[in-house]
């Protein structure tokens, strides 16, 4: 049976609070210490700016409150050295906060020259996220070498995306219509999160996504998460349990949850009203339903379905070994068998 970790078998893991700051998630990223402390000082000096002002101006609200018998005293018409003192010494920190913010923005906007040789397309759609590695595999949640700098091309199937990792302090916008690019270099092992930070829809708290950083080289992280439909361990079912979890998964669950589009958990054999009549969901129905979403729509779902056509996505192999895994999507039937069912 394929891996939870290679496949996300959950759409993401509980993560650990270990290594969390009082504001962060931990640092895990060559830029991530460099955001924080850009952060912490426009923070602290802003902290330190509103104590100086509002502590003050209560103070004189209290102890020059006009009081009966008030008098009115001659007072100076200015001080040149003050008024110069909160004009320029703000001004001059602001320019710092300017120049600290540029370097740091070209440091994110700018990938070492090494990161173009791991490349990596992260799509975004509603309401998942699928990443395609430069070996041609497919995988729903991110894996990643450590200290590997690795270049995002970003894109997005339908509506506005937000492409954010905390811990790695990163967050992009994924545009319909054209590509985005942004890169990291993960510096700590470990397990992260990926969330969809722009609202795309009902289903958007779905599109949260585990980030696996290995301790291994970028060659070692290829290696282990590389899919053959033709390899022998692998069986029809398996290659459709692979299939459903970079294609299907989104949307549908195998355990009865409501998504998008219905369950397969139960489904096979049974028959449902459609805008067609009664149909009983078998091989034909469910090949159909995969190829051509729109000729047949379950009644309570809306017509045109949000669902994509698969037609020139998916062969009629992998159709065929996604059609072997919906039939029994909690477990493989042939698992047990000495022969795998094959």
């Amino acid at each position: 049976m394929i891996s939870a970790t290679l496949l996300g078998q959950q759409d993401y893991a509980p993560l650990k609070s270990d290594g969390w700051s009082f504001w962060f998630p931990e640092q895990a990223s060559s830029i991530a210490a460099d955001v924080d402390f850009t952060y912490d000082i426009i923070l602290w000096i802003s902290v330190v700016f509103f104590v100086l002002i509002v502590a003050p101006m209560v103070v004189f609200m209290v102890q020059y409150r006009r009081r009966p018998g008030y008098k009115k005293k001659p007072s100076s018409d200015h001080n040149l050295l003050l008024e110069l003192s909160w004009t320029v010494l703000p001004t001059l920190i602001l320019i710092a906060f300017f120049v600290k913010g540029v370097w740091g923005y070209l440091d994110m906007r700018n990938p070492p020259e090494v990161a173009e040789e791991h490349v990596i397309i992260a799509e975004a759609y509603q309401f998942g996220w699928s990443f395609t590695y430069p070996n041609g595999t497919v995988t729903t949640q991110l894996e990643l070498p450590v200290n590997t700098p690795v270049k995002f091309r970003l894109q997005s199937k339908d509506v506005l995306h937000g492409f954010y990792i905390p811990a790695f302090r990163i967050k992009h916008d994924v545009v319909p219509g054209r590509y985005g690019f942004t890169w990291v270099q993960p510096t700590a092992p470990g397990e992260y999160r990926l969330n969809c930070a722009e609202y795309c829809g009902d289903g958007h708290s779905l599109m949260r996504r585990n980030v696996i950083v290995h301790d291994k080289t970028w060659d070692e992280v290829m290696k282990k998460i590389e899919w053959k439909y033709d390899d022998p361990e692998h069986s029809r079912w398996e290659n459709g349990q692979y299939i459903y979890q970079i294609r299907c998964s989104g949307c549908h669950s195998v355990n009865g949850d409501a998504k998008t589009g219905p369950t397969y958990k139960g489904q096979w054999g049974t028959s449902r009203k459609t805008d067609q009549g009664e149909i009983v969901m078998d091989d034909n129905y469910v090949r159909e339903s995969i190829k051509y979403p729109n000729k047949v729509v379950v009644e309570g779902y809306q017509k045109p379905s949000v669902m994509p056509a698969f037609d020139k996505i998916l062969s009629e192999e992998e159709i065929g070994y996604l059609i072997e895994f919906i039939k029994s999507p909690e477990e493989d039937p042939n698992a047990n068998k000495p022969d795998g069912g094959a």
